[in-house]
């Protein structure tokens, strides 16, 4: 290559280049001042190698002293269509004090598809004014392990005691 860059290296005619990972392999069949033929292949990758998509959201919310707020989960099976579905679980991590329901316990995805998790957090009634940082963490059921980890943050602001006063002094022009 023109740089010395092997990340940038031609394949030799007749060579094959193999990415097991998503089964795909490259040919090169022929080439010349004209051009290139080349041939692609995908055959059944090895499963289990895909990490999933994995969401939260909202990412960033409020939430008073003594209530609840509801965090959003998903995740992506990006595995290829001839693998099996995979079973995820939410593992959490959360301050002292606060609780997590989620529902459901467990997702099952197929290759290509979604699964969603809808998890309430109680926020407890002694909780200080301040910010909050939440492990959220996808587990793959099947073997046991952490995948990926999303990290949202809960405010936790101070209700609004002061009750609202009537308007003085208004004349209509």
């Amino acid at each position: 290559t023109p740089d010395n860059n092997f990340l940038d290296s031609p394949l030799p005619v007749g060579s094959t280049f193999m990415d097991e990972t998503y089964g795909i392999s490259i040919t090169t069949v022929s080439a010349g001042p004209s051009g290139a033929v080349i041939n692609i292949e995908r055959s059944a990758a090895a499963c289990g190698q895909i990490t999933p998509i994995f969401n939260a959201y909202p990412y960033n919310q409020t939430g008073y002293p003594g209530e609840s707020v509801t965090l959003n989960l998903s995740v992506t099976n990006m595995e290829p269509d001839n693998c099996p579905e995979i079973t995820y679980n939410i593992s959490n991590t959360l301050p002292s004090g606060w609780t997590q329901t989620t529902i459901p316990e467990t997702v099952t995805v197929s290759p290509a598809n979604s699964g969603y998790y809808t998890a309430t957090i109680n926020v407890p009634a002694d909780a200080a004014v301040g910010s909050y940082i939440l492990n959220e963490t996808l587990i793959n059921n099947s073997n046991g392990e952490s995948i990926l980890t999303k990290t949202p943050r809960i405010y936790v602001i101070a209700p609004d005691t002061i009750p609202p006063s009537a308007v003085q002094d208004l004349t209509a022009r």
